[in-house]
């Protein structure tokens, strides 16, 4: 197996294995509510990178079928694809730096204030989610190749 499935396999294994079961309830008793959440963020960042490397390292081979580009848009067609990718960071980027009542620790005091959902937030619950989103499938459908053609089922 490949360092990308074992890195999505790690990626996976912790968000549901972990997070999503009483396992994250008795680590932060042992360690605490903040240690847990640092230590997660590092291993799921380091995961992350990992599962990038692996994406690449498995995109490098020349000889890979996937590699090869089925088609390319019309350049009238790429214009949308960059319209809608500038929304989705736009809105990834707000989303991040506007501090709202759904960012974990910060929810006692967003909601203490008497608005407060604020900006980009009264829009929509999740920016980042969304623009995230967005730019993805702007990304997928601008450049059609064989990769997103076996994720998307098209």
């Amino acid at each position: 197996m490949n360092d990308f499935a074992w890195a999505l396999a790690g990626f996976v294994l912790i968000h549901v294995g972990i997070s999503a079961t009483g396992l994250r309830a008795r680590l932060v008793g042992a360690i605490g509510e903040w240690p847990y959440r640092g230590i997660f963020s590092l291993a799921s960042l380091a995961l992350l990178a990992w599962l990038v490397f692996g994406y690449q390292e498995m995109r490098a081979d020349p000889f890979d079928p996937l590699n090869e580009m089925l088609w390319l848009p019309p350049d009238l067609a790429r214009w949308p694809g960059y319209f809608f990718s500038s929304l989705g960071a736009a809105l990834a980027v707000t989303g991040v730096l506007s501090p709202g009542p759904t960012y974990a620790g910060f929810e006692s005091k967003s909601l203490a204030q008497a608005e407060p959902a604020r900006g980009v937030l009264r829009i929509t619950r999740h920016p980042f989610l969304w623009g995230v989103a967005i730019w993805g499938w702007a990304t997928s459908s601008s450049t059609v190749s064989a990769s997103p053609s076996c994720c998307s089922g098209r």
